[in-house]
């Protein structure tokens, strides 16, 4: 694709966000009231491919270039800065496709045009080096857009079976959102995975947690970063 395709492409999504931009503003106050992006704003969002913009074109994304992505985002955030804060995170988490082994890109990304990847801050959270992959442990919160993603992922310091640190970074274990279970919300058949909500208080925001209790991660679902993970 040249360069003049390039920004035609990019100005199409532009006009896009522009013109769901009265029905994003429109269920802002129900957004705010709910906590979650709401299903019709999810569905204009999907159906624009707004969840697909730094994704690449080999997994059927839009591939934008950054200053694209930026005026995309602008016109979200102009109608509601909560949906513009989650699609941001989310095109941010699905640019991991292109450093993932071809299959487990398609896997995770290439099947489903609803496909989307939260992932949170873990500090408890370990992976063990162990035959054939990885063993995870910890608690996930505070991953943007969880209630409405496909795979949930949380960050790991990597270490070796004898305690000691693999790497100065570390990696990710990706799982899919079908194996997650809401605690209250369903019977924890799969003590796993357990996704739990707890509210506090009335007026304070709910606590979204990930947890992962000694599950074996294959290493082709785990990959290792550095600095910027």
């Amino acid at each position: 694709m040249d360069t003049g395709s390039l920004a035609e492409a990019g100005g199409e999504y532009v006009e896009r966000a522009r013109r769901l931009a009265p029905q994003i503003e429109d269920c802002a106050d129900q957004i705010e009231q709910e906590r979650r992006l709401v299903g019709p704003v999810l569905d204009a969002l999907f159906e624009a491919g707004m969840f697909r913009l730094l994704l690449p074109r080999s997994l059927d994304g839009a591939e934008v270039d950054p200053a694209t992505f930026a005026q995309v985002i602008e016109e979200i955030a102009k109608a509601d800065a909560s949906t513009a804060w989650c699609m941001c995170q989310a095109s941010g988490c699905s640019m991991s496709a292109a450093y993932l082994p071809p299959d487990v890109a398609v896997e995770v990304f290439g099947r489903d045009r609803r496909a989307v990847l939260a992932w949170g801050p873990g500090p408890d959270s370990r992976a063990v080096a162990v035959d054939g992959g990885y063993r995870v442990t910890g608690t996930w919160s505070f991953a943007s857009g969880c209630r409405h993603a496909t795979w949930l992922g949380g960050h790991c310091p990597i270490y070796a079976q004898d305690g000691s640190r693999l790497r100065t970074g570390g990696g990710k274990a990706v799982a899919n959102k079908k194996d997650v279970f809401f605690d209250k919300a369903f019977p924890p058949v799969v003590q796993k995975f357990r996704m739990e909500y707890q509210f506090r208080s009335a007026d304070e925001a709910p606590q979204h947690c990930l947890s992962f209790n000694d599950l074996v991660f294959a290493s082709r679902s785990f990959w290792a970063v550095c600095d910027w993970a």
